[in-house]
């Protein structure tokens, strides 16, 4: 004896998926309109990547890294070497100064001790710089 019945089950399953695909499509377009971002950066070193990195056409580098904010300016520092950090700017002003260029957008280097340092000098270039 079966406890369900198959033609039940196949009559379900077209309503089902519609409505899956109703849930997905919108999603998506809350996605792309910005509402379902983030505002808030995820610090941990190593942690998620997520947020408004994902926006303006932002692509985040690999390798171990944080993100950062000095008020209207976003950025996200990966570590390069023991005492070298890359700080890409994802929205905002880039400083005077060597800044660089490649694939993952626009970039400064900064040597310093550690994680806590590099985001310390990121803050104080930017405080200078409004």
């Amino acid at each position: 004896m079966m406890f369900y019945s198959m033609e039940t089950t196949m009559s379900i399953l077209p309503q089902i998926c519609l409505m899956v695909l109703g849930i997905c499509l919108m999603l998506t377009e809350f996605r792309e309109e910005g509402l379902l971002t983030s505002s808030d950066f995820n610090t941990d070193p190593g942690g998620k990547k997520y947020g408004l990195f994902h926006r303006n056409d932002f692509i985040l580098p690999p390798g171990e890294g944080f993100g950062c904010s000095v008020g209207e300016s976003r950025f996200y520092i990966v570590r390069r070497d023991d005492d070298l950090f890359r700080v890409y700017i994802a929205r905002g002003r880039a400083p005077s100064g060597a800044v660089g260029r490649d694939r993952f957008g626009r970039f400064f280097t900064i040597r310093c001790n550690g994680i806590r340092d590099a985001m310390r000098i990121v803050r104080n270039i930017y405080i200078r710089m409004q």
